[in-house]
C-alpha cells in the first residue's frame, strides 16, 4: 500500500457529516494503516480500506510567462537622451555635444573611456 505514499486524498469524517483534505504521508508496514496529514496539519493513522475517501487529482499548474519583444537597435540620440535623464556623468554631456558638432564629418575614435581621443579625418 505504499503507492498512495505522498498522493493527495480526502477523508469523510461521518460525526461532521464534512470531507477533510490532506495527503498520505506514510505507510506502517506493522500496523497495517496510513499516516494521513489534513491541511490543518493534525495527523491520522487510518486504514484506508476501511475509510470513506476520494483521491484528489493534482493539478498540474503552468506558469507561462510573456516575453517582450525589444529592439536590439537602440536609436543613437535616445541613449543619449536616456543618459541625460539619469542625470550621469558631465562626460556624457560633452560626448553629445562632440557627436552634434561632428555630423556631417568623418570622425576616427581612439582608446576606450574618458581618455578617447577623435580626430577629424575629412567631411562627408
Amino acid at each position: 500500500m505504499e503507492e498512495v505514499v505522498d498522493k493527495r486524498i480526502k477523508v469523510y469524517c461521518p460525526l461532521d457529516k464534512s470531507w477533510y483534505e490532506g495527503w498520505v504521508k506514510s505507510f506502517d508496514n506493522i500496523l497495517g494503516k496510513h499516516l494521513v496529514q489534513y491541511e490543518d496539519a493534525n495527523e491520522e493513522l487510518l486504514n484506508l480500506s476501511e475509510e470513506k475517501i476520494e483521491w484528489v487529482a493534482v493539478s498540474v499548474k503552468k506558469k507561462f510567462r510573456r516575453l517582450r519583444k525589444i529592439s536590439l537597435v537602440e536609436d543613437e540620440e535616445d541613449r543619449i537622451q536616456d543618459l541625460e535623464d539619469d542625470d550621469c556623468s558631465e562626460e556624457w554631456t560633452s560626448r553629445k555635444k562632440t557627436r552634434e558638432s561632428e555630423k556631417g564629418n568623418i570622425v576616427k575614435k581612439q582608446g576606450i573611456g574618458s581618455g578617447s581621443r577623435i580626430e577629424l579625418v575629412g567631411e562627408i
